[in-house]
């Protein structure tokens, strides 16, 4: 037979699993389930005194397990709590002589057929930018003279946390060619909200 401090001893094993398959829980108020759950357990099974079977321990502890997985957020379920900080990137507003901005639709990902300003991550050693004619050069074959910071958006996505620096661009050489996205169009400011723009470039 199983003892009470068999069964807890179990229950901590227990505990300290899912808090490895769940780092997230870790500096969570959800951390305080556990022990909660880990001691009316040890209460319960008191009552039942030294009889209690292997067999019956795995059924507890299966439903304990499931108690607190339908306790917790989906995020902590679906979501990759690995990322330690922000994703730094970089956008371009590219404007012509009309006063048109260039807009690109993504064609793969969670994202996909939103439109967006191009551009993306800075790379270690590269200034903002840099990246940003790096990438411009890397997604559309076009040189862009970068001109000025416009703002900074902050933005949460549920995996992560987004800082995104837009900066206003004009075309140096070139003409854009979509090596990376499935659309573009040039928008009037009066023509932004015609298209379904990502949650961070709205």
């Amino acid at each position: 037979m199983v003892s009470v401090f068999d069964i807890r001893l179990s229950l901590s094993y227990t505990e300290f699993h899912f808090h490895s398959l769940f780092p997230a829980l870790r500096n969570s108020s959800y951390l305080g389930h556990f022990p909660e759950s880990i001691d009316g357990c040890s209460r319960e099974f008191s009552h039942v005194g030294q009889n209690v079977s292997f067999t019956e321990q795995s059924e507890f502890l299966c439903i304990l397990v499931s108690h607190l997985l339908v306790s917790l957020p989906v995020s902590f379920l679906t979501s990759d709590h690995t990322t330690t900080g922000p994703v730094v990137v970089v956008a371009a507003i590219i404007r012509d002589e009309e006063g048109r901005i260039f807009a690109t639709q993504r064609g793969y990902g969670d994202f996909n057929d939103f439109w967006e300003f191009p551009g993306g991550k800075i790379e270690a050693g590269e200034s903002a930018n840099q990246a940003l004619r790096r990438e411009i050069w890397e997604e559309l074959q076009t040189r862009i003279v970068v001109e000025r910071l416009f703002r900074t958006v902050e933005y949460d996505y549920p995996q992560f946390h987004l800082s995104m620096q837009c900066f206003l661009c004009r075309i140096e050489s070139g003409h854009p060619v979509l090596l990376e996205h499935e659309a573009a169009r040039w928008l009037f400011p009066a023509e932004l909200d015609s298209v379904e723009w990502f949650p961070a470039d709205r």
